[in-house]
């Protein structure tokens, strides 16, 4: 997922910093887990965010037939199509993720998702989500400044 072209060069060292902590501990996965089984997921475990989402919510945007975004995952991969104003800001994109649930809670999967664009010449980007049911939430850091994104599986 690329946000505007406008990276912050210590937001990419930290986000290849919290790479390789995430490629250190994810090895202890036992399982994987998508947005319609959260329960499986337990803290450390790689999550599988498999499906197709709809963009519903961009912050301070507004998101409607003209001005959208739809993203597909697989169990490692994003393809991101955007229209109108976001295809400016988010897409079209197309990449790698690691998705590690960090949440301390049963049943809650939370937690750190880094994503490698194949479109920006690779930079991550790094970001925390939250699953529940259908919906997909992910927030970005961009330039300072927090990018919420809400998504709802098609």
């Amino acid at each position: 997922m690329r946000l505007h072209p406008k990276y912050n060069s210590l937001l990419t060292v930290a986000a290849i910093a919290l790479t390789a902590v995430i490629a250190a501990c994810s090895t202890t996965a036992t399982s994987a887990t998508g947005p319609t089984n959260p329960g499986n997921a337990s803290k450390g475990d790689s999550v599988n965010l498999s499906g197709t989402y709809d963009l519903v919510f961009f912050t301070g945007e507004t998101v409607d037939a003209n001005d959208g975004a739809t993203i597909a995952l697989t169990k490692s991969t994003y393809n991101l199509q955007a229209t109108g104003t976001f295809n400016g800001k988010l897409g079209p994109d197309s990449g790698t993720y690691v998705a590690v649930d960090t949440a301390s809670a049963a049943g809650v999967v939370a937690g750190t998702i880094v994503l490698t664009s194949l479109v920006n010449q690779g930079s991550p980007t790094q970001g925390a989500f939250v699953v529940s049911h259908d919906t997909l939430q992910v927030n970005v850091s961009n330039n300072g400044s927090a990018q919420q994104t809400m998504w709802v599986k098609q």
